[in-house]
């Protein structure tokens, strides 16, 4: 009985805490990323990142998630009206994901970098902190 014990003790998952003083979100925090993603994103983006056919522009190699600050800001305050996505001229809205945390930003943004962008760096907690002020 107490081998049985043992080995479901060592065989718990972890959860990994995301502080303030760790400023980027580790490899293992891109599961949590992704589902943000799926809930927040994918209904417009779609789930491979291409975006919906004449109604939401692609992040899959777009120049806006290329540039961390204005994907920041766009998260932050939304978007609405006329835009350029990888030269293509998109008329829409996409609202702002504010009531988000600093760590769920990071997290989703992070992903979206790293999925669509890629591979480019993450975004930090004091990234979105000093965007969001």
């Amino acid at each position: 009985m107490l081998f049985i014990g043992l080995v479901l003790f060592s065989c718990e998952k972890k959860v990994h805490s995301f502080t303030e003083d760790e400023e980027y979100p580790s490899s293992t925090k891109i599961g949590k990323g992704q589902a943000l993603y799926q809930q927040h994103c994918q209904a417009c983006h779609a789930a491979d990142g291409s975006g919906i056919a004449g109604q939401n522009p692609p992040l899959l190699a777009s120049d806006w998630v290329a540039e961390k600050k204005k994907l920041i800001d766009t998260a932050l305050g939304g978007l609405s009206g006329t835009i350029l996505v990888n030269g293509k001229i998109w008329d829409g809205e996409m609202p702002s994901f504010h009531q988000l945390s600093n760590e769920e930003l990071a997290e989703l943004l992070s992903f979206v970098r790293k999925e669509f962008g890629g591979n480019k760096e993450p975004v930090s907690m004091s990234d979105i902190k000093k965007r969001r002020q």
